[in-house]
């Protein structure tokens, strides 16, 4: 049945949108191959990984920075004045 609803007028847009995705997926394939030696899918989830790899990174150095701001600060108002005068 879907392959009769191809050949009349009303199934030839949807089997053209379904040409015109491959000849763009196949065409993007293609262009991030050469420039990166891997397909776009591939690339596209590697560059995800990667900026959740760096992002990961960049909040723990905020939690530590802001950790280590904060354990200066306590040590600050509960130090004893005998430990402050040495």
């Amino acid at each position: 049945m879907t392959a009769i609803a191809g050949f009349t007028p009303v199934g030839w847009g949807a089997v053209a949108v379904g040409v015109a995705a491959v000849g763009v997926k196949w065409a993007a394939d293609g262009i991030c191959k050469n420039i990166t030696g891997k397909d776009l899918t591939e690339t596209i989830s590697d560059g995800i990984i990667d900026l959740s790899n760096w992002t990961t990174d960049v909040e723990i150095k905020i939690a530590k920075s802001v950790t280590g701001a904060i354990g200066g600060w306590w040590n600050k108002i509960t130090k004893s004045p005998q430990s402050a005068s040495s």
